[in-house]
C-alpha cells in the first residue's frame, strides 16, 4: 500500500444542557487549580478516563482532546462547587482567562503548519442555544474568542427535531461524513437549552509507509484463549519501544 493513511475516524462530542446560563447568573471567580498548560491538563484527563474505560467489553475509541474541550467550555459557565469538581475530574491546570487561553492556543498549535507535516487535521466547536433566552455575553465572547465556538440559534421549544437534524448535519460536515446521526431522535426536547458540540477530524501519514505486498493473515488474539485471524501490516524498521510487566509500547511516527 503506497500511501497507508491512519483515520482516527473524526470523534464528535455534544453536550445538551437544560436550563443552563440565566442572564442573571452572576459571574464569579471560577475553582482555582494549580498553573500548567492545557496540553497537560488533556494527558492527565486521558490517563485517568482511560484507566476508568478500559475493563468495558469491546474496542475502545475516544478523543481526550474532544472531551476536554467540549467541558471546558462548559466550565467557563460554571461556578462554586460544580466548577470546583469539574476543575477536579478534567484535571485543569489553570485557571480563569488563562485556562481558555491555553486551550485556545493549544487548538491553533496543532493546525499550524499541518500541510508541511503530513496530515490533515480539523477541529470545530460550536454552541447552539434557544433563540431568545438570553445567554450571557461574558460566557459568548469567551467561548468565541478561544474555542471559535459562535452561538447558532435554534428553536427547542418549537421545533426540537428540526434543531437536532441541523446540528447533526454540521457534525457530518465537519467530519467529512464519517460521522452521521450523532443526536438520536428524542435526546433533544422543548427543555432543551443549549448544546455545545466538538467535531475533530485527523488523517495522517505514516512517517514510515508499509508496503501493501507484506500485509498477510495472522492470528490477532482477544483474549488469552479467544483469537482471530485477521490482516496484518507488515513493517521491519528500528522504532521506539518499552516494555513493563503487563504493559506493552510502540511508537510509530
Amino acid at each position: 500500500m503506497k500511501n497507508v493513511m491512519v483515520r482516527l475516524l473524526a470523534a464528535a462530542l455534544v453536550l445538551a444542557v437544560t436550563a443552563w446560563f440565566p442572564a442573571a447568573a452572576r459571574l464569579e471567580e471560577p475553582a482555582k487549580a494549580p498553573e500548567g498548560t492545557a496540553a497537560d491538563s488533556v494527558n492527565d484527563f486521558a490517563l485517568d478516563l482511560y484507566a476508568r474505560l478500559r475493563g468495558e467489553e469491546g474496542n475502545l475509541f475516544f478523543s481526550p482532546h474532544s472531551i476536554s474541550t467540549a467541558l471546558a467550555m462548559t466550565y467557563a459557565g460554571a461556578r462554586g462547587e460544580t466548577a470546583r469538581q469539574m476543575a477536579d475530574v478534567l484535571s485543569f491546570h489553570a485557571e480563569g482567562e488563562r485556562l481558555h487561553l491555553g486551550f485556545g492556543e493549544l487548538q491553533r498549535s496543532l493546525a499550524a503548519g499541518k500541510e508541511e507535516k503530513g496530515y490533515e487535521l480539523t477541529v470545530a466547536n460550536a454552541l447552539w442555544g434557544q433563540k431568545g433566552y438570553g445567554f450571557l455575553k461574558e460566557f459568548l465572547e469567551l467561548t468565541g474568542k478561544h474555542y471559535g465556538a459562535g452561538l447558532r440559534e435554534m428553536d427547542f421549544r418549537g421545533a426540537a427535531e428540526d434543531a437536532r437534524k441541523t446540528i447533526n448535519s454540521w457534525v457530518e460536515e465537519k467530519t467529512r461524513d464519517r460521522i452521521k446521526d450523532l443526536i438520536k431522535p428524542g435526546v433533544l426536547n422543548s427543555m432543551t437549552r443549549l448544546v455545545l458540540t466538538n467535531a475533530i477530524y485527523f488523517k495522517g501519514d505514516w512517517a514510515r509507509q508499509f508496503d501493501e505486498k507484506a500485509t498477510r493473515d495472522a492470528p490477532f488474539w482477544l483474549t488469552q484463549e479467544k483469537k482471530a485471524d485477521v490482516p496484518m501490516m507488515f513493517h521491519r524498521a528500528r522504532f521506539k519501544y518499552a516494555e513493563m510487566d503487563s504493559l506493552q509500547c510502540l511508537e510509530l511516527p
